[in-house]
């Protein structure tokens, strides 16, 4: 567990830890994390589409999970943290599995490929947490 007050390390979506280094103004404007990892071929190809049609990108990029489930009573349940990272954690390593296997114009993309990474995202949320249903440590 971790100490009262302190919470568990936030995952970025391919299921890794986010370690952003430098000042606070670095760390917002620099969306793909390259002070901490390299840059994969999706999130440039992202890049590319929204410096080519600004204002689009909010509605084709992935957006965050949510970090609610169906309970058994068919009621909506919110994620504890360690719910919340194991789910984050497997999800993303479904995502970064589904995009490496996707066809991609990575130089110029169009608004189909925007899509076609959303819904890989939205898929390995899915298949996630069907798998996390089943899993004894996530309860």
């Amino acid at each position: 567990m971790f100490p009262v007050g302190q919470k568990e390390a936030k995952t970025d979506i391919y299921g890794e830890p986010v370690k952003k280094g430098g000042f606070s103004i670095a760390r917002i404007l620099d969306f793909t994390d390259a002070q901490t990892k390299d840059t994969r071929k999706v999130d440039e190809m992202m890049w590319r589409y929204m410096q080519r049609h600004p204002g689009k990108d909010e509605l084709l990029a992935p957006s965050d999970p949510q970090t609610t489930y169906t309970g058994p009573d068919g009621k909506t349940v919110k994620m504890t943290d360690t719910q919340a990272r194991m789910f984050r954690e497997l999800a993303g390593k479904q995502f970064d599995a589904r995009v490496k296997s996707l066809a991609l114009n990575y130089e110029n993309p169009t608004e189909l490929d925007m899509k076609k990474v959303r819904e890989a995202a939205e898929n390995a949320r899915s298949i996630a947490k069907k798998i996390l249903r089943y899993n004894p440590n996530w309860k």
